[in-house]
């Protein structure tokens, strides 16, 4: 069982993808988008350091997943394994940041292929 921190800004894909890993009793906490959290964050209603994986859209409309992870994890030095889903798995962006841990996930691949892949990449931590 996995505390996961995921932003998706589609809403039926942000509750299919949280009701099937509940499916396999993982916790996860979903936003919209980063900004939400962030605000909670700041009045110490959450924090990133207490989760295991981040997974996390490339594109949402206000802040996307690779600038969230280079701001809030990276360029904190933070080891928080990240899976980045896309339509577009194939950005150069990612490296660029040095981000270590993280995964590619297309989005309308098999959700059993994401918890595969969560478990995978919380054993590496």
């Amino acid at each position: 069982m996995a505390k996961i921190l995921y932003f998706e800004d589609n809403k039926d894909i942000r509750d299919r993808v949280k009701d099937f890993l509940s499916d396999y009793e993982h916790k996860i906490d979903a936003y919209g988008d980063p900004t939400y959290f962030l605000a909670r964050q700041e009045k110490k209603e959450v924090s990133l350091l207490s989760y295991d994986i981040l997974v996390t859209d490339i594109n949402m409309p206000y802040m996307g997943g690779i600038d969230f992870v280079k701001k809030h994890i990276s360029d904190k030095g933070l080891e928080i394994p990240v899976i980045f889903m896309s339509l577009l798995c194939n950005n150069p962006k990612i490296k660029k940041f040095g981000i270590k841990n993280y995964a590619l996930f297309e989005k309308g691949t098999h959700l059993g292929l994401l918890e595969q892949k969560i478990n995978e990449m919380i054993k590496k931590v």
